[in-house]
């Protein structure tokens, strides 16, 4: 399956758990192939944000601390939508 992962700062990751790597990211093992990374939102000033596949899973999204919606081409990465949202973080 995949596993989509929201960290702290800019990046967002899409994995595939059915193809092991055996990289590592920042000295950690990892377990699965990377498929995509998603840039271009910020996520400093709070750690957890929800992430979700949207519109069977062709597109990925989350928010940021900047109170925007961010939405990615799922496989390419491209940022395809920003738009505003509530302002709270």
């Amino acid at each position: 399956g995949e596993l989509l992962v929201n960290l702290r700062g800019e990046r967002m990751l899409l994995f595939d758990s059915r193809a092991p790597a055996g990289d590592s990211f920042q000295h950690i093992p990892v377990l699965a192939d990377t498929i995509a990374e998603y840039h271009g939102r910020a996520n400093d000033e709070t750690f957890a944000k929800e992430c979700a596949f949207l519109h069977d899973g062709g597109y990925v999204t989350t928010g940021g601390d900047c109170g925007h919606l961010f939405v990615w081409g799922k496989r390419s990465g491209e940022l395809l939508l920003k738009a505003r949202g509530d302002g709270a973080i």
